[in-house]
């Protein structure tokens, strides 16, 4: 078949590889995580504000680089610098979501009670990690990895600890897929049961 010249935009993204690898990444990454969001969003580590852009609700997110701060704000987006240990509101959120964030700290088991203290009751709390090959793919230090986060780590923390109810736990791609096979990760959904 010849795409030269086609006006229909699947057959002319699938010219591009980088439009595959869009196209691609928003049906398989940031579509199964935005679906899940529900009420009033706290985007932390928000990075280029992919899941901010693509939510249509009330949503805030936070990052602590500058240049992304700044990018998203350029959007339209309402995000803020702030780490979350400095970040203070007297808001309660339905969703909080870190996505790919806890490998990059020091202390994740904080953060994961910060963003906890945010939460409504009955609120999700989104975890989104990347699978142990990604993590060593990544060469940790030049991609700001501090350590591996596991899904049994995240469990014993929210699970154990502030007796978060486990809705969901899925593993992105379950088989290698082209073009996306960087973004394999291991999305785990939370909700707050308890005050």
């Amino acid at each position: 078949m010849n795409t030269r010249g086609c006006d229909i935009p699947a057959i002319r993204a699938f010219r591009s590889p980088s439009k595959v690898r869009l196209m691609l990444r928003w049906m398989f990454v940031t579509y199964p995580v935005v679906k899940e969001i529900r009420g009033s969003l706290l985007d932390i580590g928000c990075g280029d504000g992919v899941y901010l852009k693509a939510y249509r609700g009330s949503k805030i997110g936070i990052d602590i680089n500058a240049h992304n701060v700044d990018f998203c704000q350029r959007m339209g987006l309402p995000v803020h610098l702030s780490s979350i240990e400095e970040f203070e509101t007297d808001e309660k959120f339905d969703t909080i979501l870190l996505a790919h964030v806890l490998e990059h700290l020091d202390k994740p088991q904080e953060t994961l009670w910060k963003a906890y203290s945010y939460l409504k009751l009955g609120g999700r709390l989104i975890v989104v990690l990347p699978c142990l090959l990604c993590y060593l793919m990544s060469f940790n230090d030049l991609g700001g990895h501090k350590q591996f986060i596991n899904e049994y780590y995240v469990d014993y923390v929210l699970g154990g600890q502030a007796r978060c109810k486990k809705i969901k736990s899925s593993r992105f791609p379950p088989v290698p897929l082209p073009y996306v096979w960087q973004y394999q990760e291991k999305r785990l959904i939370y909700e707050r049961v308890v005050k």
